[in-house]
């Protein structure tokens, strides 16, 4: 469960105990980690461990040289939010052979699969925190003091057993978000929870990176599921009427259904998944004046069918301003009636060469 405390707890230990071992290494895996395969994966977690720039091409043909000296070594490693089953085995395994007696490993992931299949011997699953446990936690964020204030203790209990529900980076958010609410705001901001990005920012709920140049923002995946869930409350509050798609299953089952599109804002399309004709999501896009967020993922296998589709039906709503279409098969985009409002336009990794009458270098749109 995510924001349950699990890489609170690792860091502490981590902390707390690294010191006492020869060699100590706290790895917080991502996709992009990840993606990147196990060798590498082996290779910057041994690295930190023995302080060398390491590199790994077989994580089975480790040289003798490396083996010896963390044979020699009492190490202590996290390995913090895995989600690769067999990354999980190869390392566990690596462990065992050449991991001396007093070391430590610590794996911390949201799915328990993860660490059964990989060979994980003892886990330890963490708890929500009980009722009293999460009143004082909330009440340090919301009032700055172990209680809540006077008149303020049914509408704390409210928020902690209805909302929170023990989880402790819920408590901290509402509790924060709450502190400088008067009391006849309380309801309505419990009703409707709109968090700014610089407050998230405040708590670290938000990080902002760069990469070649571009700035990204990326948001702890707990604020994600709680945006999920607002978005299907409002879903079943508007009969049916949706206005972000993000799960490919879904997006299908509401095109195959031929239901009402008009609302829709945003969509993220994973194209690789889709189970009906994809020419019916790029007609459609007709039927969408309100969008203005598009992305289609994944490789789409083109022919003359979808060359004609693409120069007879393809019509893009005005109001889009950011279209993703990474992997476009296409040398040649029609030069169609493209959004006027359009901000961002990114096609990496095509085969663009024209686009809009410009070659690609060329285009006011920075095609990235």
């Amino acid at each position: 469960m995510p924001g349950i405390g699990k890489t609170t707890i690792a860091t502490t230990l981590f902390h707390e105990c690294s010191s006492e071992y020869e060699g100590h290494c706290f790895l917080a895996f991502s996709k992009n980690l990840e993606g990147k395969g196990i060798n590498h994966v082996c290779a910057k977690l041994l690295s930190q461990l023995l302080n060398q720039d390491l590199r790994i091409d077989n994580i089975r043909v480790i040289h003798s040289s490396i083996i010896r000296k963390i044979k020699h070594r009492k190490v202590f490693v996290v390995l913090d939010d895995v989600t690769n089953s067999q990354i999980v085995a190869d390392l566990i395994q690596l462990f065992r052979s050449c991991m001396s007696s007093g070391s430590k490993i610590i794996l911390t992931t949201r799915d328990r699969n993860v660490l059964t299949s990989g060979g994980v011997e003892e886990i330890h699953e963490v708890k929500e925190m009980n009722f009293e446990d999460s009143l004082t936690l909330f009440s340090y964020n919301a009032f700055s003091g172990s209680h809540p204030k006077e008149n303020y203790y049914e509408l704390s209990t409210r928020v902690v057993a209805d909302y929170a529900k023990g989880i402790p980076l819920a408590l901290k958010i509402l509790g924060s978000f709450l502190r400088t609410k008067g009391k006849s705001e309380w309801d309505s901001a419990l009703r409707k929870l709109h968090i700014g990005i610089k407050g998230l920012l405040d708590k670290s709920l938000v990080s902002i990176y760069s990469y070649n140049k571009d700035k990204y923002i990326k948001i702890h995946s707990l604020i994600q599921e709680m945006c999920w869930k607002i978005i299907h409350e409002e879903y079943s509050k508007n009969s049916g009427q949706q206005t972000r798609l993000w799960n490919t299953e879904e997006v299908c089952n509401i095109f195959q259904d031929e239901r009402n599109i008009h609302g829709v804002e945003s969509m993220i399309v994973d194209m690789n998944e889709i189970t009906i004709d994809p020419r019916i999501i790029i007609v459609a896009l007709r039927k969408m004046p309100k969008l203005r967020l598009l992305a289609l993922k994944g490789n789409i296998n083109m022919d003359l069918e979808w060359n004609r589709v693409l120069v007879e039906d393809f019509q893009l709503p005005n109001d889009l301003r950011y279209i993703e279409w990474n992997k476009c098969p296409l040398k040649f985009v029609p030069s169609i009636c493209w959004p006027q409002k359009l901000v961002q336009l990114s096609m990496r990794d095509s085969n663009v060469e024209k686009l809009l009458g410009y070659n690609i270098e060329s285009t006011k749109f920075g095609v990235s």
